[in-house]
């Protein structure tokens, strides 16, 4: 899947940071010295709690970021663990107009 949405991504302009776990995206994100304009985890089923924590990491580092949390998991305390966290949740099987519409809206607040 990560290597789907890279092919996808890139071939929208977006440059991309593939990355496959939260202390690797961190690293790199401190390497670069610059917050991502826009973040777009992929989480595995059960995986999600790590993909939540990387965006509160990430926002206390570098303020508020555009972002959604890729999943499978329709849960009900799944939703409102992101909803705290202020992570939204975009579902799979993935709509890719909707992800294109919340990618430009993250490029158009540069």
């Amino acid at each position: 899947m990560r290597r789907a949405l890279t092919h996808l991504l890139d071939g929208w302009g977006v440059n991309i940071l593939d990355v496959p776990d939260p202390a690797e995206a961190l690293a790199l994100i401190e390497e670069i010295g610059l917050p991502p304009d826009f973040v777009l985890i992929d989480a595995r089923a059960g995986d999600e709690e790590a993909g939540l924590a990387l965006m509160q990491d990430l926002a206390r580092r570098h303020g508020p970021l555009p972002a959604r949390l890729l999943t499978a998991t329709r849960a009900e305390p799944l939703r409102l663990r992101a909803l705290r966290a202020g992570v939204p949740l975009l579902y799979k099987p993935l709509d890719t107009g909707l992800l294109q519409r919340y990618v430009a809206s993250a490029a158009r607040r540069d």
